[in-house]
């Protein structure tokens, strides 16, 4: 069984890293970066990662309905936006946005701020709460040009992540007299009273309509039952260009997004036209095709895409316990962190990652309840995709390497 990873917010900018973690060792994840065997990758983020997965592009890929989706709410062929509940931090540069799950709001705060803001809402759309924290908007006129992440706002400017240019000026006027309307609401004078932070904006994002999705087939190092190359590394012999035909000819996952052949039909006739190394390696390398059976995640985005490709959902567990095997583990409690500039919060999460995560799993890997490890994390100038199989233990040649150092 196959164990993958999905990490975003994993990596920062090099110097950061160094600055942050030149102190702290993470022995399992050294254990990964070092003696795992690199992939193949065009995914430049965990959004793009998750399109390739699911076989839609990223301009699909529509966080709005898919949280609807998930939060078991129907979304129909209607245009949604996410317009969430958020905080604006005043600094001397403008106002921040922060991130929205520290403020609790509770469902008879939503209750009353729906009843404030619904009408103003009304000229562009229905405001729809679907939890006191998450509540989205059909729209009714066309949408506006919007993030598609909510963690591209978090810890950005509030003016940045406005709608710009003509078409946005009558939401930059709607999102005005939001704010107008929230100042010294009673909501938000009893939270002020209580040393809460203030409910003074709604963040917009992530529109678009629910996308048809299906699940590309993932393929992981097993046996040797079913011809595939493996994505791993080529040696210099081997241009990447050619590497990449080669993953593509296998439908390697890692590189399906620009696939376009198909691996089941007419291989001999492709691989006439690769040269003679590279054919060498499609023999040689040999997959097994798997679908995961189940996502376990806490972000409602990508449990909406993975119920609608038909995968099993759960909650992050707090640890590995082996029941994860086989499935897709979306560890996404970096993320915050790493967009609101948390340099504590996420060493501390990257401590839980490697305690309660990698080194049960490498623990596992040893024992043969695991045959692999995949791990996929990203940053926002920089991405990592690496395997791991039980043998990889025994290359004594390649040392633990820090996360630093990527």
């Amino acid at each position: 069984m196959t164990l993958t990873l999905v990490i975003p917010g994993l990596l920062w900018p090099r110097q950061v890293m160094q600055d942050t973690l030149y102190d702290t060792d993470f022995p399992a994840l050294q254990t990964l970066l070092g003696k795992g065997r690199w992939l193949a990758s065009t995914a430049a983020s965990a959004e793009a990662w998750w399109c390739a997965h699911f076989g839609i592009g990223l301009d699909e890929f529509a966080a709005a309905p898919l949280r609807l989706h998930a939060l078991g709410k129907e979304a129909g062929d209607s245009t949604w936006l996410c317009a969430d509940p958020v905080h604006l931090e005043a600094d001397r540069h403008g106002a921040t946005l922060k991130d929205p799950a520290a403020l609790h709001i509770t469902a008879e705060e939503a209750a009353q701020l729906h009843a404030l803001l619904a009408p103003l809402f009304a000229a562009v759309g229905e405001l729809v709460v679907a939890t006191p924290s998450q509540w989205h908007l059909r729209l009714t006129t066309p949408a506006p040009a919007l993030p598609a992440h909510l963690y591209d706002l978090v810890g950005q400017s509030a003016a940045a992540s406005l709608p710009q240019g003509d078409s946005g000026r009558r939401w930059r006027q709607l999102l005005n007299e939001v704010q107008m309307s929230l100042h010294a609401h009673p909501v938000n004078t009893e939270r002020e009273l209580r040393g809460q932070a203030e409910i003074n904006s709604i963040a917009l994002w992530g529109g678009g309509r629910l996308p048809k999705l299906t699940m590309v087939t993932s393929a992981t190092p097993e046996d040797e039952n079913t011809q595939r190359p493996m994505s791993c590394p080529p040696p210099q012999a081997c241009s990447m260009a050619r590497f990449a035909q080669l993953a593509r000819l296998g439908g390697a996952k890692q590189c399906f997004a620009n696939s376009r052949l198909n691996p089941r039909g007419g291989v001999s006739k492709q691989l006439a036209t690769l040269d003679s190394h590279t054919r060498l390696r499609f023999r040689f390398f040999t997959l097994k095709e798997k679908k995961p059976s189940a996502l376990w995640s806490d972000d409602p985005v990508v449990a909406g895409a993975a119920r609608l490709a038909g995968l099993q959902v759960g909650p992050l567990p707090v640890r590995f316990t082996g029941t994860e095997a086989a499935g897709i583990v979306h560890w996404h409690r970096l993320q915050a962190p790493a967009a609101s500039h948390d340099a504590q919060a996420w060493r501390e999460g990257l401590q839980q990652l490697d305690q309660d995560w990698l080194a049960p799993a490498l623990t596992a890997l040893a024992s043969g309840k695991l045959k692999r490890i995949e791990l996929h994390g990203f940053g926002d100038e920089s991405a990592v995709s690496l395997s791991m199989a039980a043998l990889d233990r025994y290359r004594f040649w390649r040392k633990p390497r820090r996360l630093e150092t990527m």
